[in-house]
């Protein structure tokens, strides 16, 4: 069994959308935190909150648990608190990310009289679910395209009673096809615990700027071998998923520290600034202080419309 205890919690609310903040229920959209925190979700997971993903295209190698799964959208997951959980989506994934306290869910038990179910983790593809249920199927991607537009109107009077609204829409509905829809079976191929093993040496690995060959010996495997893996996992190359790690740590450190650009440089293990401004550039589009620069604004933007 997974330790849990080290894993860390990961709270929404007040992260990428500053308009959440406080909330019971935070809805953002696959891309935009997968630009936040990047494609490479480590193991992370939710105190006191429901997330449930919807994956409306693109392919997804998912940790749940105990399970791995690797398949593509149309799909869903449920992860109840405090289940560990971690993902990568390829770059043409698209979807809804929706987290709702546990309190929510509670109080929707209690008026469906479901107060003993417990909602376990659990993904579905939606093509598995029968012509019986398509009447939930509907009602549930009607309520997260609601929810959707909902969250990018957040300024409308009505805003908390109709987020309110679609949420509860989603999660009995979701409610309905769980009880009846089978589970998409955990992957138990060899790939996926070769991956997963690559992920942890990434990130205990990834600020030394190892070159791929250590990677392959520490696995006991050869480098086209790790990189095969890696594309039909991830579709990324196992160095594109070191990239994608470093991006996402120096995004965290631009975000939240007032560290210097030369000084998180070094901090993750460039000897040069400038070639670690290049290098992010040729990522991002956008410099480290241009990146920075454009939070800052966001962030200042989201206040003035709160207050």
């Amino acid at each position: 069994m997974k330790e849990t205890t080290n894993i860390p919690i990961l709270n929404l609310p007040g992260t990428s959308s500053l308009s959440y903040e406080n909330s019971l229920i935070h809805c953002e959209s696959l891309n935009a935190l997968a630009n936040f925190f990047g494609r490479n979700m480590q193991a992370h997971r939710h105190d006191r909150h429901y997330q449930l993903h919807f994956i409306n295209s693109g392919k997804v190698h998912l940790s749940l648990g105990e399970d791995e799964y690797n398949d593509e959208g149309p799909l869903i997951f449920l992860t109840p608190p405090p289940i560990p959980h971690s993902f990568i989506t390829e770059p043409t994934a698209h979807g809804i990310v929706v987290t709702v306290h546990q309190s929510v869910i509670q109080d929707l038990l209690q008026v469906l009289a479901k107060d003993e179910l417990h909602l376990e983790p659990i993904c579905i593809t939606l093509s598995q679910v029968s012509d019986t249920l398509d009447h939930h199927k509907e009602q549930l991607l009607l309520g997260l395209k609601g929810i959707s537009l909902a969250a990018e109107n957040s300024q409308a009077d009505h805003h908390s009673s109709t987020i309110m609204y679609w949420t509860k829409l989603i999660f009995i509905n979701l409610i309905s096809l769980l009880e009846e829809t089978p589970a998409v079976r955990p992957s138990h191929h060899s790939y996926s615990q070769i991956f997963r093993d690559y992920l942890e040496l990434i990130e205990e690995n990834f600020k030394k700027h190892l070159p791929i060959d250590f990677y392959a010996d520490q696995l006991n495997i050869t480098e086209a071998k790790l990189n095969t893996i890696c594309r039909i996992v991830s579709n990324s190359s196992s160095k594109q998923l070191i990239y994608d790690r470093i991006i996402q740590e120096s995004k965290y450190l631009l975000n939240y520290t007032g560290m210097y650009v030369k000084e998180i440089a070094f901090e993750i293990g460039f000897q040069d600034p400038a070639y670690f401004t290049r290098f992010f550039a040729n990522y991002m589009e956008l410099t480290p202080t241009q990146y920075r620069n454009s939070i800052r604004q966001h962030t200042h933007s989201e206040r003035a419309h709160q207050n």
